[in-house]
């Protein structure tokens, strides 16, 4: 994990950096909380058509307790949404940039959420 923090609205968030051998790329994720109307949600789902982030949202699930761990188990109570810098053309993010898209994320996220709960 290269960082893992509190946004401004105080969502939790990670950013990672894969290596995979063939190449490696950073990946952003803000939590949901589990009172969210947004939790288990897949990020596939329409009501997340208007969020705008690096590439789009290209993951929602449960993670891992320590996610550089895949023998880990999942811990049900959290709920993830997440995005990549590895689409074509990326030119390799920094750290700095992936912080930013999670900063911008939190807020589209906490809209939604206040929305739904209308």
């Amino acid at each position: 994990m290269v960082k893992e923090w509190a946004t401004d609205q105080g969502h939790k968030a990670w950013v990672l950096h894969i290596d995979a051998g063939y190449g490696s790329w950073y990946c952003g994720y803000v939590q949901v909380p589990k009172d969210s109307p947004l939790f288990g949600i897949e990020y596939t789902d329409d009501v997340f058509n208007d969020i705008t982030v690096h590439g789009g949202l290209t993951f929602s699930g449960h993670w891992e307790v320590n996610p550089e761990d895949p023998t880990a188990k999942k811990d049900k109570e959290t709920w993830w949404l997440g995005f990549d810098y590895t689409h074509c053309g990326d030119e390799g993010a920094t750290k700095d940039q992936v912080i930013s898209e999670c900063e911008a994320l939190a807020p589209q996220i906490a809209s939604l959420e206040e929305f739904l709960r209308r």
